[in-house]
């Protein structure tokens, strides 16, 4: 009797210690096994993980198996971040279009592989070369931008846009000449083109020659009355020929065509400080200051209107305020604020 209780006493022991062994084994293999879950929801569970960039590998029992990665939901837990697939265009016109949204989003380097392909599929496509010169421009490469607007014009020399680029690039070269000519080639061509009088209004600025700039900012505005950009050109000659009132006016008609736009109040701002308008002035410089508070070059010129005002107070607040954006002031304007306000800071 005795003898058997030993054995059950024994046999209870081994099997204690057997489950403790297995469970054991079983804890440590899972604890360093890795763990692949499917997007179908099947779990697999092995070693050895390995992953590249198109398929993932793991050990099963002696086993190797792959899965594509598109076929993956989870690694060890860990969702499976994928980079998005690139669609590879055939069609040129796909490309075209494509391109163009990018460019509007201002991806210009994808606008630009777009457009590459596109020219690739169709290469007598002058469109293609066009704007993929203005995907150079953008990045800033002017010399191939030039290269591209001159493919453009060699397959089609009745293209307005591409001369219009063309002259616009030059331009960013400082070289007028060349610019200038490029644009009154597209007028010629297309002489209802509003862009390209002011693009030629603004090559004429640049050299000197306001009068003529005048004459096709006010060419463009007949083509385009919601132009921005032909108002507020024209009215940056206004003030090169300190015709303030003319300025001011069309600083004003900017506004109404785009009240959220801040720059135009900013603009409107300084001509009436030139005019000694501060209390106009304020008002115009407030409003930009509501439609973007973030912008220190705004709070300066805020702090350079209350200087004028004698406001030293709330001059230190903006010169604080921008300075703390990044904004560096003037040295010249701190110094004379620290003079008259009696203050160092």
């Amino acid at each position: 009797m005795k003898l058997k209780n030993k054995q059950l006493l024994l046999f209870q022991v081994f099997s204690l210690i057997f489950i403790s062994l297995v469970f054991f084994m079983f804890f440590f293999s899972a604890a360093f096994a890795d763990t692949v879950r499917l997007n179908s929801g099947t779990v697999v569970v092995g070693e050895n993980l390995q992953k590249t960039d198109k398929y993932l590998q793991i050990e099963v029992g002696g086993l190797v198996l792959k899965f594509n990665l598109a076929d993956v939901a989870e690694v060890n837990g860990v969702r499976l971040e994928r980079k998005p697939a690139v669609v590879e265009l055939t069609d040129f016109r796909d490309c075209i279009r494509r391109g163009k949204l990018y460019f509007a989003q201002g991806k210009f380097d994808k606008a630009l592989a777009d457009f590459n392909q596109a020219a690739q599929l169709n290469p007598g496509l002058a469109e293609a070369y066009n704007l993929r010169g203005l995907a150079y421009s953008r990045m800033g490469n002017l010399g191939m931008a030039i290269n591209d607007y001159n493919k453009a014009i060699g397959i089609d020399p009745a293209d307005a846009s591409a001369y219009l680029n063309r002259g616009l690039a030059y331009a960013r070269e400082a070289n007028f000449s060349l610019g200038l000519g490029d644009c009154t080639k597209a007028i010629e061509i297309n002489p209802k083109m509003p862009d390209a009088y002011s693009a030629r209004a603004t090559i004429y600025f640049f050299k000197g020659n306001l009068d003529e700039a005048i004459s096709d900012y006010t060419r463009a505005l007949a083509f385009d009355p919601k132009s921005t950009d032909a108002f507020m050109g024209r009215a940056l000659v206004y003030v090169r020929k300190g015709n303030l009132d003319h300025a001011i006016a069309d600083y004003s008609k900017a506004i109404e065509i785009n009240p959220k736009d801040p720059v135009p109040y900013i603009s409107r701002a300084l001509a009436n400080m030139k005019k000694e308008d501060f209390n106009q002035a304020l008002a115009d410089i407030n409003q930009a200051v509501q439609l973007n508070p973030k912008d220190g070059f705004i709070l300066a010129s805020r702090a350079k209107i209350y200087f004028k005002m004698k406001d030293y107070f709330r001059a230190w607040e903006d010169v604080h305020e921008a300075q703390g954006m990044g904004h560096k002031l003037d040295d010249n304007f701190i110094e004379e604020l620290k003079s008259v306000s009696g203050r160092d800071q």
